[in-house]
């Protein structure tokens, strides 16, 4: 969808957010959005979520949840679980512990070369 900068959803924001009801948006020059929004607990809206999936697509806010009303726990908790789901899957400590085990089974597999 076409929007201008400076356009509304059709829908009151959400006052009291930690962005003091400014418009967010984190990117990154790789196209990492996502995992920014994840990584500082922000909501995720995708017009393909849906609660039946598995993680992350389970945490993620469809428009239409926003147009029917979604309470604002519901909204807390998902970001919480994304958060959550970041940090186990995608933080730099799981990342270097990844790294490091590939490292020494390749460098055990060459040692027995």
């Amino acid at each position: 969808m076409c929007v201008d900068n400076d356009s509304r959803p059709p829908i009151t924001p959400i006052a009291g957010g930690s962005a003091g009801g400014k418009d967010l948006q984190l990117t990154s020059a790789d196209g990492t959005t996502f995992m920014a929004y994840a990584a500082h607990q922000l909501n995720v809206l995708a017009e393909f979520a849906n609660p039946a999936e598995s993680p992350p697509v389970c945490w993620l806010v469809a428009p239409a949840e926003l147009l029917n009303g979604i309470d604002r726990r519901e909204l807390d908790r998902r970001a919480e679980c994304l958060r959550m789901w970041e940090e186990q899957n995608c933080s730099w400590d799981v990342i270097a512990t990844r790294l490091g085990r590939a490292l020494a089974i390749e460098n055990g597999a060459a040692d027995r070369n």
